[in-house]
Formats: structure tokens, sequence, C-alpha cells
């Protein structure tokens, strides 16, 4: 297991290191904040995969309503989820070996360290990658063409 912080650096962690933390899925939430900020300093939001962003909503309102918890993202996400966990609320996201192997240490890092824009709009500074909008563009006329 691997925890991303927001800097983009990486620990390596054993599962056991988690065991105080509060674990808890959206849909499971039954809008008792002040219970779950009670149980404990962490509390680790599961997500049931990429396409549901409920965690994302109620990371927010957990941090909102006790900033002093840390919270960890874990479950159904992909590196372009990441930026949008810590701009929810989250502290550091839990990844899995399989997680890291399948979508890469990397891939995870360079969601974290470029911005929204670069990303979506400009692609990489100073390089000759294109970004995710320009991709789409090409494979699509590629597509068309065939």
């Amino acid at each position: 297991m691997w925890l991303l912080k927001k800097d983009g650096s990486w620990l390596p962690i054993d599962s056991s290191e988690l065991i105080t933390a509060n674990r808890v899925t959206p849909e499971s939430f039954d809008g008792d904040l002040e219970h779950i900020a009670q149980t404990g300093q962490s509390v680790i939001i599961s997500f049931s995969g990429p396409h549901d962003g409920r965690g994302f909503s109620f990371a927010k309102r957990l941090k909102q309503f006790a900033p002093e918890l840390k919270l960890i993202a874990s479950g159904g996400l992909t590196p372009d989820h990441a930026r949008l966990c810590f701009q929810t609320g989250f502290d550091e996201i839990l990844l899995s070996e399989e997680l890291v192997v399948r979508q890469s240490a990397s891939a995870w890092q360079t969601a974290v360290e470029m911005s929204v824009d670069k990303t979506y709009v400009e692609g990489k500074v100073h390089s000759n990658i294109p970004s995710i909008w320009q991709e789409r563009a090409l494979a699509q006329s590629i597509a068309t063409n065939e």
C-alpha cells in the first residue's frame, strides 16, 4: 500500500498503520458528521468506483465541519481524481499495489503536480506532449478517417 500526499510525495505504508482510522463509505453515511468527527483523527473515505463522486462531496462537508481531521481517499480512484481529492479536503490518497501497477506511479504524481489547466487545456509546458483535449481530437480524427 502507498500513500500519495498533496505535494506528490509517496510513502510506502503497512495497512496495520491505518488500523485506528475510521473507515466510511458515502453510502453508509447517515448524516451524522459529529459522530464521525469524534471517532478519531483519521477518516478513510472509500470510493466504490471511478464514477461515484459522492466521496468528494462527503469529504468537503466533513473537512468544513472538522478541519483537524485527516481525510484519506481510497478505493476506486484514477489519477484524474487525485487533484480533485486534494481540492475537496483529502490530505492523502491510499493506493493499493494493484492501482499503482495498473496506472503507474508516474501517472499519479503527474496528476498531482500538473495543474488542471495544463493537463486539460495546454498539455505539458515546454514539451511536445499534447493536452488531453488535443489527444482526444486526434483520436477522433484518426477514427473518422479509418
